[in-house]
C-alpha cells in the first residue's frame, strides 16, 4: 500500500512529509491514526500526528511533493548531489525532490544540475546549474571541473539522461528498419556517457567514500537504464537500436562496479529502472500500459531515491527497479 505520512516534530514543530513505498497496483485502503502528547509539567501540550494514510488506485492521488523516512535520513548524511540530466522529466522530478527536503530538514545539501541548452528557470540557493552535453567529453570534463571548483566530493551521481527516438526515427518493430545512424546515436546518448562521466568525476566520489562514507551509507554512482535492456528478460524483440544501447550501458556499469571495488572503496555503482513514466520519452508508447503502471515522473522519482537509500556496498553491480527489485541481467 501507498501511503502518505504528515508528522509534525515535536522538537521544531515542522511538517514533515514522507511516503511508504509500495507498487501503485496495490493501493486500496485508507487508515487514520491520531495521537497526542501533553507535556503536563509544563502546562504545554503538542500534538503529532502519527500516522495519515492515503491510498488510490490512481498515480495521481500520490502527492508530488512526498519523501521517505529512510531517503530523508541518508540525505542528513548524503549532501553533495549531481543529477545528470535535470532538466529532463525524470531528472527535474528528482531536483524537485532532493531541493524540497533539503528546505523541509534544513539539511546543508549542495546540488549540482545539468542542463544541455537552455539554463532551466528553476532556481533554489542550494542549486547550481551546469551545462553539460553528455555525448562530448570536453564537455563532461569542463562541467566536472566546474563543479570541482564549488565542491571537494559528491556523495551522489545519477545519470537520468536517454533516448528513445529522434526527429526521425523511432523503435524498430523489424530488422527492415534498423539504420546505422539511428542505432549509433542511442549508443552515443545511451551507453557511453555513464562511462565518460564516471571517469572524471570519480576523484569527487572517491573523496567523499574516503571522507564520510560507510558501507551501509556509501558514496553512489547510479544510472537510469530499461527493463527492455535485459537479455534474459526479453521476450517479445523488436527495438534493436534501444534494446542494445541499454544492455550495453548495462554491462558497462557492472564492469565498473567490478573495477571501483577495488579502487574505490565505499562506493556503490548501481543499473536503475524507472518504470513506465510519463514523460516525453515513452508518451508515443504509452497505448498499452496499464493506468497503474503509468507512473508521474515525481512518483518515480520518489522510488528512485527511497531505493538508493537503502543501498549498501555489497549490492554495488546491481540491476534494480522503481520498487528495489532485482532485474535479470
Amino acid at each position: 500500500m501507498v501511503s502518505l505520512r504528515f508528522i509534525i516534530n515535536l522538537k521544531t514543530d515542522y511538517l514533515a512529509v514522507f511516503y511508504d513505498p509500495k507498487p501503485p497496483e496495490q493501493l486500496g485502503g485508507f487508515c487514520v491514526f491520531l495521537s497526542y502528547w501533553t507535556l503536563a509539567l509544563t502546562g504545554l501540550a503538542k500534538a503529532a500526528i502519527i500516522g495519515y494514510g492515503i491510498s488510490s488506485h490512481t498515480n495521481d492521488l500520490i502527492n508530488d511533493r512526498v519523501n521517505n523516512h529512510k531517503t530523508r535520513e541518508r540525505l542528513m548524511q548524503q549532501s553533495h548531489y549531481l543529477i545528470i540530466g535535470g532538466a529532463g522529466g525524470i531528472g527535474r522530478a528528482l531536483v524537485e525532490h532532493l531541493i524540497m527536503a533539503s528546505s523541509v530538514d534544513g539539511i546543508q545539501m549542495q546540488l549540482f544540475a545539468t542542463y544541455h541548452r537552455r539554463t532551466p528557470d528553476r532556481q533554489a540557493s542550494n542549486l547550481n546549474w551546469i551545462n553539460m552535453d553528455v555525448t562530448n567529453e570536453d564537455s563532461i570534463q569542463a562541467a566536472v571541473a566546474d563543479i570541482q571548483s564549488k565542491t571537494t566530493h559528491l556523495n551522489v551521481v545519477i545519470n537520468a539522461v536517454g533516448m528513445l527516438q529522434s526527429k526521425d526515427n523511432g523503435p524498430e518493430k523489424s530488422i527492415r528498419q534498423l539504420e546505422s545512424e539511428f542505432f549509433i546515436e542511442n549508443m552515443t546518448v545511451n551507453a557511453l556517457p555513464s562511462l565518460l562521466i564516471a571517469k572524471h568525476v570519480k576523484p569527487l566520489l572517491k573523496a567523499a567514500s574516503s571522507q564520510s562514507s560507510t558501507k551501509d551509507s556509501p558514496a553512489i554512482y547510479a544510472t537510469i537504464s530499461a527493463r527492455v535492456g535485459s537479455i534474459s528478460d526479453n521476450q517479445v524483440g523488436g527495438w534493436y537500436s534501444y534494446r542494445m544501447s541499454k544492455a550495453a550501458l548495462n554491462m558497462g556499469m557492472k564492469t565498473l562496479a567490478i573495477e571501483w571495488s577495488r579502487t574505490l572503496k565505499n562506493a556503490c555503482v548501481v543499473v536503475m529502472q524507472p518504470g513506465t513514466v510519463d514523460t516525453e520519452l515513452s508518451r508515443p508508447f504509452q497505448g498499452n500500459v496499464p493506468k497503474a503502471k503509468l507512473f508521474t515522473a515525481d512518483y518515480s522519482a520518489a522510488q528512485l531515491l527511497e531505493v538508493l537509500s537503502t543501498m549498501t556496498v555489497e549490492q554495488s553491480g546491481s540491476f534494480v527497479d522503481w520498487a528495489g527489485e532485482q532485474i535479470p541481467w
